[in-house]
């Protein structure tokens, strides 16, 4: 498993007695045999998506997979998420696609995490297998979903335990995409986090857009765009999407997107350094830009700071935002060199996420692009 993989911040866990596979909620049920083992689904159509989209998908909870009690009581806040963050476990990627399996998984991750983490319980919220089984990680995560008032706070992310959704995934996605079964299973459960919490589907992001790892892997992260869209499509209305929703960076975030930001303040005439951790230095400097531009002044990285900060690249353009813009694109895994120069290489790669992203593919950056770049999501590019 990835050293930093759900690498978290402080939490506090507790125990779950019931015995029992929780299958809550109306909705048709189909069935199908993976390994030998019966598999039960609900069924979703298009005529019915709202209905479909406030169904609960089957969830095995602590107790059912037979997890340890937590060290200490989980931290149950009476708050809702916010966004949903996606994970790859790093284990190998099974053909194992049974129940045994999906119990096994469960304990294994849950033993990493407290046993060689040191943390008092599993560090994210939910898994699912490669089997398509959805399962409680973190003790009272299910309850606190099912209330849609409630979030346990997570292991998972830091900066994001306390707001955030943490779903592992069973696999290593850094050069192979998970199996059908698995995805749609994920789509179910993403679209039923957005119902309960009020949600879109461009809530949904990956771990690298808010820290410094490869989780959930470039193959697994490539796949999120489509990921939003199927939810989108799942919960059938997107008239109060924002029309781009961006990856909100603040205190103890850290990767590419720091970076990014660091960068692009330089380039505004903020002298930061170019760390990649969100610091003292950077939150200062991100609110002497903010008081600039008549923004709320509060240190985080928002929508409306975000889109003061970039802007508009082509061929021919050069500099610090150009560098940014090269090290999303690497990150992304289209392995363009950062080098301050828009090339044709930078736009070519540019292009393909832009196609990605069903984006226009001009080849130039616009705020759109940009968006996307970071990791966040644009709303025409959903519905």
């Amino acid at each position: 498993m990835e050293k930093d993989m759900l690498s978290g911040g402080s939490g506090f866990p507790e125990r779950l007695k019931r015995r029992t596979m929780l299958k809550l909620g109306a909705g048709l049920i189909t069935t199908f045999t993976l390994g030998g083992t019966e598999v039960w689904r609900l069924a979703h159509s298009p005529q019915t998506a709202h209905a479909a989209a406030a169904a609960t998908p089957s969830i095995i909870s602590c107790a059912t997979w037979g997890a340890r009690p937590p060290d200490v009581p989980v931290k149950v806040l009476n708050i809702s998420a916010k966004e949903i963050l996606i994970h790859h476990t790093v284990f190998p990627n099974t053909t194992n696609y049974t129940l045994a399996q999906a119990y096994k998984l469960a304990r294994q991750i849950q033993n990493f995490h407290m046993d060689s983490n040191d943390w008092i319980d599993t560090g994210q919220q939910f898994t699912v297998s490669r089997g398509g089984y959805i399962l409680e990680g973190r003790h009272k995560s299910l309850a606190a979903l099912q209330s849609g008032k409630q979030v346990v706070e997570g292991t998972h992310c830091p900066a994001m335990n306390q707001e955030s959704i943490g779903i592992e995934n069973e696999g290593t996605y850094t050069a192979a995409t998970p199996p059908e079964t698995q995805l749609a299973a994920l789509v179910d459960l993403c679209a039923y986090i957005c119902v309960q919490y009020g949600l879109q589907a461009n809530s949904i992001f990956g771990h690298m857009d808010f820290h410094s790892t490869e989780c959930p892997g470039r193959r697994f992260y490539a796949l999120l765009p489509a990921l939003r869209r199927r939810v989108a499509q799942r919960l059938g209305s997107g008239a109060s999407m924002a029309e781009r929703n961006w990856p909100e960076l603040r205190l103890k975030t850290s990767g590419i997107g720091v970076q990014v930001v660091q960068r692009l303040l330089n380039n505004k005439g903020y002298a930061v350094g170019v760390s990649g951790t969100f610091e003292s230095a950077t939150d200062a400097a991100i609110r002497r830009f903010q008081s600039s531009n008549q923004l709320p002044v509060n240190g985080h990285v928002t929508n409306q700071t975000w889109e003061k900060l970039v802007t508009s690249l082509h061929t021919g353009s050069a500099g610090a935002p150009v560098s940014a813009l090269q090290s999303l694109l690497n990150r992304n895994g289209y392995g363009v060199g950062i080098t301050g120069t828009f090339s044709a290489a930078t736009a070519s790669a540019v292009r393909q996420l832009q196609l990605l992203h069903q984006l226009p593919a001009s080849g130039s950056v616009d705020i759109n692009t940009w968006c996307a770049a970071t990791g966040g999501s644009v709303r025409s590019s959903l519905l």
